[in-house]
């Protein structure tokens, strides 16, 4: 257990279905001490981002591509959420998830939900 709670580390997170997110899935954050942050999905996505905050508020900007069904790419995501660490190995977040076709066009707040996650740690093998 660590003494100062740090969201730098790897966390397994799962996105619940709500009113705003028709389906649910899970990922792996990676928030790295520079400020840089990735994820991987169970959708196969990865998405990038960077991250700020201390003590146990943080804020997330990530971005990633979308594609159609047939796999070709029609434009990105863009979300923003607002991080908190409610102990030293667990965090809850709001966020909200814009929409931007290949011209540039945006659907602000296309998606919106919660996550919750629980930070990963080493095991014995």
């Amino acid at each position: 257990m660590r003494t100062t709670p740090s969201i730098v580390g790897t966390w397994q997170i799962t996105v619940p279905k709500s009113e705003g997110n028709p389906e649910s899935f899970e990922a792996f954050h990676t928030f790295f001490a520079d400020g840089n942050w990735v994820e991987v999905n169970s959708f196969k996505d990865s998405n990038h981002g960077v991250w700020m905050g201390a003590g146990n508020t943080y804020l997330l900007t990530f971005a990633g591509f979308t594609s159609d069904e047939q796999g070709k790419y029609n434009g990105k995501i863009k979300v923003r959420a607002s991080i908190k660490m409610d102990g030293a190995d667990h965090l809850t977040a709001q966020w909200v998830l814009d929409m931007i076709d290949r011209e540039g066009k945006v659907t602000e707040k296309a998606y919106y939900g919660t996550f919750e996650g629980t930070r990963m740690e080493v095991e014995l093998p």
